[in-house]
């Protein structure tokens, strides 16, 4: 255990020490934000060393492979995609981190499982807090959802009212309607039955 500190303690300085490596192929060129190429060419500054441009990645930056991948207390990573991985994890000799293809509320039983156990989880900095928060945030999403529901159920309702009211009055017009017809004809059948002498 005392070795591993001790070389843990090595890495810490070593890594202080060491250079950033950036896209090799443009030397000082800082725009460019993506990993290390390797550069090519045969007059490629870089790719030369020459003095003041851009060191080289070569295999003597590497750190010793007892420490290779370890978190800087000396825990090794486990990737977690589900609660019977975090299950298998041993939180003195592991750490965990979650996968980004993980969904919330998938996320959310691994990290208070995580809790229980007393695992360190790598990629969030205070689960309790990323809980609660996130717990709020449903909460309030789903009091959103029931009042646009509510919303949208009153304006039916008063769209159903306002189709059921022309209704009415068109039946009592249809009645009305049918009423003078009647009348109409009762009268025109009466002027034929009467005849003048």
């Amino acid at each position: 255990m005392n070795d591993t500190k001790k070389l843990l303690e090595e890495r810490k300085r070593l890594k202080a020490s060491k250079p950033t490596f950036v896209h090799g192929m443009f030397g000082k060129r800082k725009r460019i934000k993506s990993p290390w190429r390797d550069p090519r060419g045969t007059r490629n500054k870089v790719g030369l060393q020459n003095a003041g441009r851009r060191k080289v990645v070569k295999i003597g930056y590497k750190m010793s492979e007892a420490v290779r991948h370890l978190t800087p207390e000396g825990l090794k990573v486990a990737m977690v995609s589900n609660l019977r991985e975090i299950e298998m994890i041993d939180p003195k000799k592991q750490a965990a981190m979650i996968r980004s293809s993980v969904g919330l509320k998938k996320r959310i039983d691994i990290l208070k499982k995580a809790e229980e156990k007393k695992i360190k989880i790598l990629n969030f900095r205070d689960p309790a807090k990323f809980i609660e928060e996130k717990l709020t945030q449903r909460e309030e999403e789903r009091k959103e959802k029931q009042k646009k529901k509510a919303t949208i159920s009153e304006k039916v309702k008063a769209e159903e009212k306002k189709k059921e009211e022309p209704k009415e009055e068109k039946k009592l017009e249809d009645t009305l309607e049918a009423e003078d017809k009647k009348r109409e004809d009762k009268v025109e059948a009466d002027k034929l039955l009467i005849k003048p002498r």
